[in-house]
């Protein structure tokens, strides 16, 4: 991991260790011109690790091009702050303009709502269609092994990924653990 950089964190803030808190977050960022107005980032990284509480900027624990090695830290770090790790699947990824196989050549990024699901909910008869028609998406993709590498490392808890729905990419996690 290259060009390390740590934030103030001088004035500590209580940390709400609910798991359906986002106030305290961490994630991987995609590293843009704004991200740089506001840290002192050397190099020329794509993805940054992120630590925010409230919205705002707390520390950087580490930056990368490497996405999937990101997460593992950012998964990590989360764990040790008592934050939220925050997953994002590739279609907002691309849609962020993250350069890199994972988000130029997904397919979910023609119709997010499909992989991801709608805002509102939907029944279980809607979400089994849904997942149906974003499998067959998923199975032509020529992003599909890097998306299905970052699912693993990221966990997400909702969505479908690489053709695999949360519970089945926890099952392959796990068994891929025990290996």
């Amino acid at each position: 991991m290259a060009n390390l950089a740590r934030l103030d964190t001088a004035h500590p803030t209580v940390i709400d260790r609910s798991p359906l808190s986002l106030r305290h977050m961490v994630r991987v960022e995609l590293v843009t011109v704004d991200f740089r107005r506001q840290t002192p980032i050397s190099g020329n990284p794509v993805w940054a690790v992120v630590e925010r509480y409230e919205g705002r900027l707390v520390k950087i624990c580490g930056t990368a091009d490497d996405l999937t090695e990101l997460v593992t830290l950012a998964r990590a770090a989360a764990w040790n702050y008592g934050a939220t790790f925050t997953p994002v699947h590739p279609s907002a990824l691309a849609g962020l303009g993250a350069p890199g196989t994972l988000t130029e050549n997904a397919e979910c990024v023609y119709d997010p709502e499909l992989h991801v699901g709608p805002a509102g909910g939907e029944s279980a008869e809607d979400k089994a269609a849904r997942e149906a028609v974003a499998r067959d998406v998923c199975a032509s993709c020529p992003a599909r092994l890097v998306c299905g590498i970052y699912a693993l490392k990221a966990r997400p808890t909702s969505g479908v990924w690489a053709g695999m729905t949360v519970a089945e990419i926890n099952t392959a996690a796990e068994l891929r653990e025990v290996a």
